[in-house]
């Protein structure tokens, strides 16, 4: 009761230094410090511990939303032990990337650590799950922190096996339709492709596109009932003919069923604004494009059931950007919370 959000920011064990207990919180965040199969630059693994780090040193007055953080929003502890068994991991899918990258042929070891690593991913993701859906029964609001975008699919099937019908609204630079990228069928690549086996899985609407396989392009195609995607290209386009961003987000909302389930690929920002990220391209939305479009979700009348925040780099102007973005989708999603 005499916590005072205007107060100086204090780094400690709690996300943005805010004093709740997960009893006392009605959104839970679940850290996930995992980038096994990035398949170019490493270090999203650390995401979670930069935006911990971070989180503080930003202001939590939300003009939209001011008084949502009261909710209570919590962290579970990052878990050293996930943060290790990826490290080592990764050690392993690199040799396996590189040969790939230079066309040696893949042998029997190879073959083994393909298993070792489909093994891990599978028990982490029923950890995530596991731990997000007893969250979900208990009447939380939940939300995960990757590392990269592989570690979403616990969070979606915790989803999935709560609603029978849900959409995801998809911010990225990637379709990450992919099937096994690089072989490795539980990639950061892959997620959506995934999350797609999920039969209540009803609607995935992806914005920003800018890079994507023709594998992805005709799969997103021969799924046009249930993938919608609006393309970088195709929204500059939109707007350089003058269609505002907000006729754009009605566009993009309108096939969005009652719950949604948001994912933000940091990477599917403008570059300057995640320049640390694992795998960047051109393009992307601005950081206000983003505000407004998760906004317009809550405005819509529908319930954002959850939320995925990953592929941060490790570095603290990366971390700050996803902190504030971490907390407006924080406090959007406890705006749809039901009493």
């Amino acid at each position: 009761m005499t916590y005072n959000p205007g107060d100086p920011g204090i780094k400690n064990d709690a996300i943005f230094g805010f004093p709740f207990t997960e009893e006392t919180s009605q959104l839970v965040l679940l850290p996930v410090p995992w980038d096994v199969t990035c398949s170019y630059g490493a270090g999203t693994a650390n995401g979670p511990s930069a935006i911990l780090r971070e989180s503080s040193q930003i202001d939590f007055f939300d003009q939209t939303f001011p008084n949502a953080w009261e909710k209570g929003i919590y962290m579970y502890p990052i878990d050293s032990n996930t943060l290790q068994i990826s490290n080592d991991l990764r050690g392993l899918s690199e040799k396996i990337i590189a040969k790939l990258e230079n066309d040696t042929p893949l042998d029997a070891t190879d073959s083994a650590i393909y298993a070792q690593i489909e093994t891990a991913a599978e028990a982490l993701t029923q950890h995530n799950a596991t731990t997000l859906h007893n969250a979900l029964k208990a009447g939380k609001k939940i939300g995960l922190i990757g590392g990269d975008h592989s570690t979403s699919l616990g969070a979606i099937q915790a989803v999935a096996s709560e609603y029978p019908s849900f959409g995801i609204l998809h911010i990225d630079s990637h379709m990450d339709l992919r099937l096994a990228y690089e072989g490795f069928k539980y990639s950061h690549a892959s997620i959506m492709r995934n999350a797609l086996d999920c039969p209540s899985l009803s609607k995935l609407v992806q914005v920003g596109i800018n890079d994507c396989s023709h594998e992805e392009y005709a799969f997103a195609e021969a799924n046009s009932d249930r993938v919608t995607v609006f393309s970088d290209e195709s929204l500059f386009e939109q707007k350089a003919n003058g269609l505002t961003w907000k006729a754009q987000c009605e566009d993009i909302i309108q096939g969005l069923p009652e719950h949604v389930y948001i994912s933000v690929d940091i990477d599917g920002l403008l570059p300057e604004l995640a320049p640390h990220t694992g795998t960047p391209t051109g393009g992307g939305l601005s950081f206000q494009e983003l505000q407004y479009l998760i906004k317009f979700v809550v405005k819509s009348g529908r319930n954002i059931v959850g939320f995925d925040l990953v592929e941060t780099g490790n570095h603290a102007y990366d971390a700050v950007i996803s902190s504030k973005i971490l907390y407006i989708l924080s406090v959007s999603t406890l705006a749809t919370q039901r009493a």
